[in-house]
């Protein structure tokens, strides 16, 4: 049930985008202690301005059932920005991201709900 969506204004190709998703993955479920078989990634590409220019900045979005803290988040930060930077160059100063922790039964899955 996490949820990771990146967007960026990086160019990528399918591969570059498909082993940055696997990485992610793979992130996330080790950071947040899920199983991978729930974590879903997106990588997305988008036109993006950031700090009034238009060099490569991404945005992630990740979402969860719980799994959150102040220093989980700052591990979950500093983890998902070296996996951006590896794969599509961008700086930690150029990516935000953003925590979002979602009650069970808000999110559906397989018609029904995980709570």
């Amino acid at each position: 049930m996490p949820f990771l969506r990146l967007t960026s204004s990086a160019p990528e190709t399918p591969a570059k985008a498909a082993a940055l998703a696997e990485e992610l993955s793979q992130a996330v479920s080790r950071l947040l202690g899920k199983p991978e078989t729930y974590v879903m990634i997106s990588v997305e590409k988008a036109e993006m301005r950031m700090s009034g220019t238009d060099e490569p900045a991404a945005f992630v979005d990740l979402r969860s059932i719980g799994g959150f803290s102040t220093q989980k988040n700052k591990a979950i930060s500093e983890a998902v920005s070296a996996i951006v930077n590896k794969h599509l160059g961008i700086s930690g100063s150029r990516i935000f991201l953003n925590f979002t922790d979602i009650p069970a039964s808000s999110w559906g899955w397989n018609g029904g709900t995980f709570g």
